[in-house]
């Protein structure tokens, strides 16, 4: 099958997209990131760079992302308003740490790789740090309580692990 035409179409047709004029008021972010920022990235690598287009469309989504860490303790806002970043106001997240986030450290990571700026590496690792620290509070290895409820536990276990063995593969990569 021959999708040259579809893909071409693709391409020049993210020249036209514009991120900063959503009609969403919130943003998903660890849906975004995954999705959208991991899908650009993936035609990126898949193109070998060939078409700019991608790169730069998962920067731009990138630093838009990395404006939801703009919170007293540096940790993300999952369900952002992002049109509030502009006035300045921080958002505040509730208590606690969702594991999930671990998900957005493979994202990050790539992009400080083929960006070479650093933030988005520092921002996915202080998310892994911080996801450690809670977790040597449990009394349950391998398990992050909900504090919030305090009768919850997280089950997202299989989504953070897979998140975690992918960037250590990505870090440690060699062709």
């Amino acid at each position: 099958m021959d999708f040259q035409s579809e893909f071409e179409y693709a391409a020049g047709y993210l020249y036209r997209v514009d991120f900063s004029k959503s009609k969403t008021s919130e943003i998903d972010i660890l849906s975004a990131s995954t999705r959208n920022i991991g899908g650009l990235l993936a035609a990126h690598n898949l193109t070998d760079g060939r078409h700019p287009i991608f790169l730069e469309k998962s920067l731009e989504l990138g630093n838009m992302i990395y404006a939801a860490f703009d919170t007293p303790d540096r940790m993300p806002v999952l369900n952002w308003r992002w049109k509030l970043s502009k006035s300045a106001k921080y958002q505040i997240r509730y208590k606690d740490l969702d594991p999930v986030m671990a998900s957005l450290s493979l994202e990050f990571t790539q992009l400080s790789q083929v960006s070479a700026d650093p933030k988005y590496f520092d921002t996915a690792q202080r998310v892994i740090f911080r996801l450690d620290e809670e977790q040597s509070k449990s009394k349950l290895p391998g398990l992050w309580s909900a504090s919030k409820t305090g009768i919850s536990l997280h089950c997202g276990l299989p989504r953070i692990l897979s998140s975690i063995i992918y960037r250590s593969n990505i870090l440690y990569w060699e062709e």
